[in-house]
């Protein structure tokens, strides 16, 4: 995984989903979510119902994270 700078925004999302807060997606945080996959911290994913990228699921380096 390439070092990547998280914008305070996008920094600020990984922490309150970290401390396992859900964070509905929404077109305001979609760019915020793309910058966390761009990272590696996270997976988007796709439904029927919620479209692509309707939803995003941290990935184990984002969660170890969390232990750290």
């Amino acid at each position: 995984m390439q070092a990547t700078t998280l914008s305070e925004a996008a920094a600020d999302l990984l922490k309150r989903r970290l401390a396992g807060e859900r964070v509905e997606v929404t077109e305001e945080n979609r760019s915020l979510y793309r910058e966390l996959v761009t990272a590696g911290l996270a997976i988007p994913l796709h439904s029927f119902a919620r479209g692509n990228e309707g939803h995003f699921r941290l990935t184990e380096a984002a969660c170890a994270l969390r232990e750290a």
